[in-house]
């Protein structure tokens, strides 16, 4: 459901963005400025940056962060592709560089320390970018049996868009509005499960029952106080779309006291397909991805799960969820309330 959600206003507001970089870390003397000061970020000091024609967009957790997520990826957003770029963690920290189109990733093999500071290093085309991050307190054993019965708000406009990159900027006002909920049905420590629900919300953190609940096909994994849910496929039916998602991840970690999700991450591939008439009525299968490469640098689709290049990926992190008390989720399969059209 959620991914439905994202990507009408994300197709909205790439094709009234005219498709030009309006990026605000770019300075008017064409040196990529990666924290904003409108300075030339040049680490080696050198200044080959200038003749580079690479830079460094985004980094998570950003620079000078004091609550970055205990199981985070670190992550660099470039510019343009570098397929030998790589990013190392300070303090002995091991773990696996990973490079997707513009984006360039390290994920850790164990979760960070609670309370620690960081130097992440990016070795890329133009030199070495570092910057300094501290992770939060988030990652303690919250109480297990508070959460059963628990109903989140989850906030979209409140996570990092790493992926389609170079949009998420843009994207994060446009989703203010859209209300996604998460209740926990039960807590199966021993099997190591948290079966949840989720439903659309109308805004105020009440459940819009004109739309059908959103049943996981697995239960999320649960590792106190991190629940994950990975699944290959996913199907969600809203008026009349039929929305398929693949290669679903989504997971977060409860805070001590069970008052908020946080470190959310969403991560999938949405089939484009059933939106063409969302943006060009009537048009081919290729419209949206058509729309998405022209317009967004760096952004293509991919092949879905019949083979066709018509899916786009998306990849948030970092969002929250509070609690939202007195709102329990009801399973809806099918709409039966008179009131809904």
């Amino acid at each position: 459901m959620m991914r439905f959600l994202v990507t009408i206003p994300l197709l909205t507001l790439i094709a009234c963005s005219g498709g030009g970089d309006d990026d605000p870390k770019t300075d008017t003397d064409g040196v990529t400025d990666t924290d904003g000061d409108d300075a030339d970020d040049d680490t080696a000091g050198d200044d080959d940056d200038d003749d580079c024609g690479n830079g460094v967009a985004e980094m998570v957790p950003e620079s000078g962060a004091t609550d970055a997520f205990y199981r985070t990826d670190i992550v660099a957003v470039l510019d343009e592709a570098d397929a030998a770029a790589s990013i190392a963690v300070s303090g002995g920290v091991t773990g696996t560089t990973s490079i997707d189109g513009t984006v360039v990733y390290f994920t850790p093999d164990a979760p960070l320390t609670n309370g620690t500071s960081y130097t992440a290093t990016l070795t890329y085309e133009c030199g070495e970018e570092a910057w300094d991050f501290t992770v939060g307190d988030v990652g303690g054993a919250t109480d297990e049996g508070s959460l059963p019965g628990n109903t989140y708000s989850l906030d979209l406009a409140s996570g990092t868009w790493i992926k389609p990159a170079g949009v998420g900027d843009l994207i994060g006002g446009l989703i203010g509005d859209v209300e996604v909920l998460f209740g926990v049905i039960s807590v199966d420590a021993k099997g190591g499960t948290i079966p949840m629900i989720g439903a659309l919300g109308d805004g105020n953190g009440n459940q819009d029952v004109c739309v059908p609940t959103l049943d996981f096909p697995v239960a999320p994994t649960w590792d106190n106080p991190y629940w994950e849910v990975v699944t290959p496929t996913l199907d969600i039916t809203v008026d009349s779309f039929t929305i398929s998602v693949s290669d679903v991840t989504l997971g977060g970690a409860f805070t001590a006291d069970g008052s908020a999700i946080e470190g959310g991450v969403l991560k999938g591939s949405i089939d484009t397909r059933p939106l063409v008439d969302a943006v060009a009525e009537g048009g081919s299968d290729g419209a949206v991805c058509g729309l998405v490469t022209s317009l967004a640098s760096g952004v293509e689709c991919v092949a879905c799960g019949d083979g066709q290049p018509y899916c786009l990926e998306v990849w948030v992190s970092d969002i929250d969820a509070n609690l939202v008390p007195g709102t329990t989720i009801e399973e809806i399969v099918t709409v039966t309330d008179p009131s809904c059209k």
